[in-house]
């Protein structure tokens, strides 16, 4: 009943929405590319430059032969000696891909980017398909799964709440892991994730559905590396597995007499007790599978897992990091942001739970909607609740939102029909009402894009109270950090800068910053405080050297950020001058 293919008009009409999806994913980085100034040099972000900066730094030394990564925004592994022990396989394919090609990093970081993008979409669209016969449902799901953001739309009339959907409200960030287009619209390593969650869920009902166990083996291989990309992710993932499985075990012992009335059907249909035999052995198969699937899920994560708690145990600074608390939104603010894709999701459990009461009742029934779309309703609501779990137990549980958008979709989807269906409203109306549906969740969507490319009207400079560091670097700042990556030496020294050209040094040439990251560089402000010390002239000499020897620092950048805050020209060997603009060599 339920396709493993998409019909021709549904394939054109999946085809135009990735079409749509991919020049709203690229345009807006080409028209910032077209604003760049003629001194200055854009860095091919749009959002929140010193997060995305971590990424590619984590690929640059990819990039530079390194499989296992350190943190370069700040300096305690320089100066313990500390052993590189993180390693994460997307970010280490980005630049190994950018070596190979001799490529861009930037630009192999969106290659990524769009097509992970696409592959969850399409994902997306055929799971669906494995869940409603309705064109209808599949077709507003993708839509709402491609451009849909939350109820951003409402925040006039909430001017005190947080929408976690724009960028523009005060108080908490924005939180793009929320939603598929603001993840895919900047982060490879959030798209990614999703895509890959989209995978080991749609992988896992195939092998349920057929009882193949290359299908689970093809799950449990995505979820394995979803555990190294983005480990939070693992957790809802394994909770929702572990409930499918246990009611797949329920099922198993309900369905046994449901196996002996299989063989005596094909008995009196004449058939050979080895056929019947047969029979009999092939649905027992396929609820074993049923049970072991999800199973398989749940054992892939744990190497993974053990892996990156030996990380956190033997790690400084991916430990202090990791254990810092980062608190989720106020449970009315969050359900405020998705209420009307919950308000829908919760009807559509209704009308699930009703058709398959009805299916039980009258089984000979057609059913629209599969069984397995409860498992969409596990995936939803397991993942909103473990995002206030209590930080002492997850410091970034928060981070367990991520994906939780699809499943939001598909339910928004299915109860949006079925109220329409239930009004009996005229076809043509049902069409514009759900475009219009679509169009309304789309509006933050349309926002946040709009918002990143105010930011690069301005450069940033309304956020640059916040240290957030530009979208284009000044022309001497780019041939800097040119100097600094072709410098022949090992990067075993630290460079010391503002944090607004510091941000970008980590990625741009692979050496480490003293500061750069407000939350990457372990105790920023005191280390924030010290720097500015130095480029006062608040140290003697002597203890301006012997300081700089203590926290590795090789190189003194100062520039026109440094100074602004009083920074004066140094008494050490000049390596390289261009502008406003000086590195110093520690000697």
């Amino acid at each position: 009943m339920f396709p493993t293919d998409f019909s021709s008009l549904e394939r054109r009409r999946l085809l135009t929405i990735c079409a749509v999806l991919f020049c709203a994913l690229t345009l807006p980085y080409a028209w910032a590319w077209l604003l760049s100034p003629g001194d200055g040099v854009y860095s091919g972000l749009l959002y929140n430059p010193d997060d995305q900066n971590v990424h590619l730094s984590w690929a640059r030394q990819a990039h530079d032969g390194a499989f296992f990564l350190r943190d370069l925004f700040t300096t305690e592994g320089l100066q313990n000696g500390e052993r590189p022990l993180f390693t994460n396989v997307l970010l280490w394919s980005i630049g190994i891909v950018a070596r190979v090609t001799n490529l861009p990093l930037i630009l192999v970081y969106h290659a990524f980017r769009v097509v992970f993008a696409l592959l969850a979409i399409w994902w997306f669209a055929a799971l669906c398909a494995h869940l409603s016969t309705d064109k209808r449902v599949r077709f507003a799901a993708v839509a709402l799964a491609a451009f849909g953001g939350g109820a951003g739309f409402l925040a006039p009339l909430f001017p005190t709440r947080i929408f976690i959907d724009r960028a523009d409200t005060k108080g908490l960030p924005m939180m793009p892991e929320a939603f598929t287009f603001a993840s895919a619209f900047v982060f490879p390593l959030f798209i990614t994730s999703v895509a890959l969650l989209v995978f080991v869920y749609l992988q896992t009902l195939r092998a349920r559905r057929t009882g193949q166990l290359k299908f689970a083996f093809g799950a449990a291989i995505a979820a394995f590396l979803l555990t190294n990309i983005h480990t939070y992710d693992a957790i809802p993932l394994n909770v929702v597995m572990l409930l499918w499985a246990l009611s797949s075990t329920r099922l198993r012992r309900k369905n046994t007499t449901n196996a002996q009335a299989t063989n005596a059907q094909a008995t009196n249909a004449q058939a050979t007790n080895v056929q019947a035999t047969n029979v009999q052995a092939a649905h027992a198969q396929m609820l074993r599978v049923r049970t072991l699937a999800p199973l398989m899920v749940v054992l892939a994560t744990i190497p993974m897992l053990i892996y990156q708690r030996f990380v956190l145990g033997n790690s400084e600074e991916f430990r202090v990091k990791a254990f810092s608390p980062k608190p989720a939104p106020p449970i009315f603010d969050l359900f405020l942001s998705l209420s009307p894709l919950l308000i829908l999701a919760i009807i559509s459990a209704y009308f699930v739970f009703r058709q398959i009461q009805n299916a039980r009742e009258t089984p000979e029934t057609a059913r629209a909607t599969s069984p397995d779309a409860r498992m969409m309703i596990l995936w939803a609501f397991v993942a909103l609740a473990l995002v206030y779990t209590p930080t002492n137990l997850i410091s970034f549980a928060r981070k367990m939102i991520e994906g939780v958008h699809l499943p939001l979709c598909f339910l928004a989807a299915l109860g949006i029909v079925g109220l329409l269906d239930a009004c009996k409203t005229p076809r043509l109306v049902n069409r514009v009402l759900v475009g219009g549906f679509v169009a309304l969740m789309s509006f933050s969507s349309l926002t946040f894009v709009g918002w990143c490319l105010n930011n690069a009207r301005d450069n940033n400079a309304s956020r640059a109270q916040y240290l957030m560091p530009p979208l284009y670097l000044p022309q001497e700042a780019h041939d800097a950090m040119q100097f600094l990556h072709d410098l022949p030496y090992s990067r075993d020294r630290a460079v010391l800068c503002s944090p607004l050209w510091g941000n970008f040094i980590p990625p741009q040439t692979g050496w480490a910053v003293y500061t750069g990251h407000f939350d990457e560089t372990l105790h920023f402000t005191r280390k924030n405080g010290a720097a500015f010390a130095f480029f006062r002239r608040k140290m003697g000499a002597a203890q301006s050297l012997n300081w700089l020897r203590q926290n590795r620092i090789g190189w003194v950048l100062i520039g026109p950020n440094e100074r602004a805050i009083g920074a004066r020209e140094l008494r050490f060997p000049v390596a390289w001058s261009g502008g406003q603009t000086t590195i110093y060599r520690v000697p």
